[in-house]
């Protein structure tokens, strides 16, 4: 290492997730999932669990979301048949709404049910 160089450039894309993203809670999850990093074999394994748990991470609402398609704090409403969440903002719901409704049904379980006469389980 010659210190009078100018420093080298990382070539390796920044993930930002709401894991990497701070530090408390990055911590968080390691305690609440058990990571540790105390052995190599610990240290391997949580770091396979946290890559599997950024790369592989749900998609929540519409293809057309315009949140990105993640839990991102804001009210969302599940579907009481395929278990999906969507943002009230995405399908047009407010949370007052929501509170009235007795039931949700998405508009792909709303479609598959009008040409089925039924949804299967």
């Amino acid at each position: 290492y010659d210190p009078d160089m100018p420093p080298m450039k990382d070539n390796d894309p920044v993930i930002s997730t709401d894991l990497t993203d701070s530090r408390q809670t990055f911590l968080g999850q390691c305690q609440m999932c058990h990571w540790q990093f105390n052995t190599l074999r610990h240290a391997q394994y949580s770091t396979m669990m946290i890559l599997n748990h950024i790369h592989n991470k749900p998609s929540y609402c519409i293809e057309e979301c315009t949140r990105g398609r993640v839990e991102d704090g804001s009210f969302m409403v599940g579907c009481d048949v395929c278990d999906n969440w969507y943002h009230g903002d995405c399908v047009g719901i407010s949370k007052d709404e929501a509170n009235q409704m007795e039931s949700y049904l998405c508009a792909r379980c709303r479609l598959q049910m009008d040409e089925s006469g039924g949804i299967d389980e």
